[in-house]
């Protein structure tokens, strides 16, 4: 068998590289899917400073494996959302209320509401 040129060796090492990624990023969308299912079933978030940056990541990849094992893309979206409150909650919690900002889209505005919708937001009349 002859012996590989300098160029096939570093396409190999490249190939292996490349699927040791691969199969990494799989590995790590399994166990954060496996720890959203659990946190979702069990109303609890378990290692959320995990949970969070994974969500954020491979978002599009954890649908697909939602979509895959029938769970409903929904939740996940629920679920982001409620790990993200619960960890800004205690930070908020702190800020004095005459200092806090809810920032809401302004969809949900009354359609009574007689203020003007501008580049900066509602204006109030």
């Amino acid at each position: 068998m002859a012996s590989l040129s300098a160029l096939d060796q570093i396409m190999l090492a490249l190939g292996y590289l490349v699927l040791f990624f691969v199969l990494a990023i799989l590995v790590y969308a399994m166990v954060i899917l496996l720890l959203t299912v659990v946190s979702i079933r069990t109303g609890r978030f378990y290692f959320p400073r995990l949970l969070k940056p994974g969500l954020i990541i491979i978002e599009g990849l954890l649908q697909a494996i939602c979509k895959a094992v029938r769970i409903d893309d929904k939740e996940l979206t629920s679920f982001a959302i409620r790990l993200r409150n619960q960890m800004n909650h205690e930070m908020f919690s702190n800020i004095p209320m005459e200092q806090r900002a809810i920032f809401l889209p302004q969809c949900l505005r009354s359609a009574a509401c007689p203020s003007d919708l501008t580049t900066e937001g509602l204006v109030c009349k």
